[in-house]
This record gives structure tokens, C-alpha cells and sequence, in this order.
């Protein structure tokens, strides 16, 4: 007795993409109920299905074949995942869903052998082309993921144009990077520049002005360290492990580099040099006038003051402060605690 297929749902699709999980392959979902020709159900019915993926039209060539032998439930119905078929023709992996329309053909042989009827061949729908965006946009490697078309915006449907990632957000943070693993040379971001081009590229760039006064570019804090700039050069040019630049064209103040030094005990330097300093332009001591309010005259015997100074001869403790550049030798001058008691 011929048998028929009446389709119980043409297409039932569940796009199980290759980058979701790494055991699930890229397929979809066909579900069918099988009938004899007197319209009755075949229910726990072995079978045999071949299905074939036709390019361009239903008569095109055959892109992709394989092979089923599904068992019927008690209502006829049977469930292929294509995709997962014992391949006769092709790979399912490397169908170009992008550039060209395919057709769905099933054969079936009610015996569960061989021996196919042509069941009819049908369209598909717009639906599987979504596996095209699987394979060709997000991409599964190993462990990773990884986009290979445009840009990426977080928090924007309209990603720049001149940047691979775009993030926006209302909350403190447009983004956030930590890392646990313990090792000087870790970092929780890292920005390099690999062009090769001689322009002045950056590795990070910080730019923060809400309004006028306003505005952090960069924002460091350390337990040891809270920034770190380090040029190294066998060049002929000047080279700068930190540099800091200021313009102003209005009436306030510009500072290329500031520095703020506070210590409860111990000693803090708002600036120190290991090594050599230099400077063009002119060195400001922040005894000028235009920084003081309230100006007399000292009347408290200021020379018996300064003949309370001690001048002392000592040594630094270079073994014990290495980074910090002291002279080796005998010094002469005055230790700053004392001069506190005597012009606190």
C-alpha cells in the first residue's frame, strides 16, 4: 500500500546554532506525520527518509543529502533534526544560505529501507537563513567567540563608524574590566597600538569634558603605583616616559602636570626626580605674591631665628632607598625636622 506524508507542521524550526554550544550542531527542525493512502496514521512505523537541499529551484542541483530512519509515535509523528543525518551528499556546515534559495526535498520508504518515494519538495522559508548570520558573523573557536562583519554597539543601535566596539550607558560605568590572575604582568585593560605607520597613535585614550572646569581624562589609583609611563629609545630624537601639556587662551590657569603631596608621619613628595631635571621657561615658587592674602612683616627676631638653624654634615641611606637617586659622600645642610621647630 502506497504511503503519504501529510505535513503535520511544514517547517518547525529551532535554529540550533553552532556558536550556542559546542556539542549542539547547526541544524533545524522538520516534523511530519505519515499516512497511508487511505488517510490513516502509521503510528510506531519504522522509516526510512532522505532529505535533499536543492539550489535555485526545485529541480536544481542537489547541495546537500542525508539519510534518517526515525520510528513513528503512536500518532504518526516523526521529528528530523537536518543537519544531523548520516550525510550522502555535501556538508551542511559550508551551505552558502546567504546568496542563493533553496528547496526542501523528502523521499520516504515505509519499510525503513532504501527505497525512496518521492514525498514532494518545498520551499524554504526565511527562517533557516538565520544560520547564515551564525556562521559568518559570530563565530565559535575553542573556548572563544568572535566577530568578523561591522561594528559592535552596546547600548546603541548605531554604532561609530570609526570603531570596532561602541559602548554607551546611563549607569557610573560604560564599561568594566577586572582581572584576578596573579602576576605584575597582568592587566585588567590592555590598549596597544600596532601601526606601523609613523603617526602618534595611543594605546588608551581619555577624553572627559562634561562643562567648563569639569571633566577627568584619565582617573589612576595605586597601592603602589598609580600610573606608570615608561619610553625606552636608542633613537636620536627626545623621548618622554610622561608628558603633560597645558594651553589656555582665557584668564585661569592651564597645568600640563600637577602633582598633590599630603603625609601624616611620614615624608611625601607631590614631585620627585631620580636623576637629572630640567626646564625651559620659568620655575615659579609658590611664595609669589599672587597666591597670598594678609602680607607683614615677620617681627619675631627673625635673625635669632635663623641663627637657631643647625647646619649638619650626613650621608643617605642609598642601600636602603635605591630608587631614589641620592648622592653617595658626605652632605651638608639642614634636616628638615628641625627647621619646622624653629619656623613651624
Amino acid at each position: 500500500m502506497k504511503t503519504i506524508i501529510q505535513l503535520f507542521t511544514t517547517f518547525l524550526l529551532f535554529l540550533m546554532l553552532g556558536y550556542s554550544y559546542a556539542q549542539v550542531p547547526q541544524a533545524f527542525n522538520y516534523q511530519a506525520v505519515a499516512r497511508n493512502n487511505a488517510g490513516n496514521v502509521l503510528p510506531l512505523q519504522d522509516l526510512g527518509v532522505r532529505i535533499s537541499l536543492h539550489v535555485g529551484s526545485e529541480s536544481g542541483d542537489v547541495v546537500y543529502s542525508e539519510t534518517f530512519t526515525p520510528t513513528t509515535n503512536e500518532f504518526g509523528l516523526f521529528t528530523l533534526s537536518i543537519g544531523t543525518g548520516t550525510p550522502v551528499t555535501g556538508t551542511f556546515s559550508t551551505i552558502n544560505w546567504s546568496d542563493y534559495q533553496y528547496w526542501l526535498q523528502v523521499e520516504m520508504d515505509m519499510s525503513g529501507g532504501t527505497s525512496y518515494a518521492d514525498m514532494g519538495t518545498s520551499k524554504l522559508l526565511s527562517v533557516p537563513y538565520a544560520m547564515h548570520s551564525a556562521s559568518l558573523v559570530w563565530k565559535k573557536s575553542g573556548l572563544s567567540i568572535h566577530y568578523l562583519d561591522g561594528n559592535v554597539g552596546i547600548g546603541t543601535t548605531d554604532p561609530l563608524a570609526d570603531t570596532k566596539l561602541h559602548v554607551e550607558s546611563t549607569t557610573p560605568y560604560g564599561g568594566y574590566f577586572s582581572t584576578n590572575y596573579s602576576s605584575n604582568s597582568s592587566s585588567a585593560l590592555n590598549g596597544v597600538y600596532t601601526a606601523t605607520s609613523a603617526n602618534d597613535g595611543k594605546g588608551v585614550y581619555g577624553r572627559s569634558i562634561p562643562t567648563d572646569y569639569y571633566g577627568i581624562g584619565g582617573y589612576f589609583e595605586g597601592g603602589y603605583i598609580g600610573s606608570v609611563g615608561i619610553t625606552e629609545s636608542a633613537g636620536n630624537y627626545t623621548y618622554y616616559g610622561s608628558y603633560g601639556y597645558a594651553s589656555t587662551s582665557g584668564s585661569g590657569y592651564a597645568i600640563g602636570v600637577y602633582g598633590s603631596a599630603y603625609s601624616g608621619s611620614g615624608v611625601a613628595y607631590a614631585l620627585y626626580c631620580s636623576g637629572n631635571g630640567g626646564y625651559t621657561g620659568t620655575w615659579s615658587n609658590v611664595s609669589d605674591a599672587k597666591f597670598k592674602s594678609n602680607i607683614a612683616d615677620y617681627s619675631a627676631k627673625a635673625m635669632d631665628k635663623i641663627m637657631l638653624l643647625k647646619p649638619v654634615t650626613y650621608t643617605m641611606k642609598t642601600a636602603d632607598y635605591p630608587f631614589m637617586g641620592f648622592n653617595s659622600g658626605t652632605q651638608i645642610g639642614f634636616i628638615a625636622q628641625d627647621v619646622k621647630t624653629v619656623f613651624p
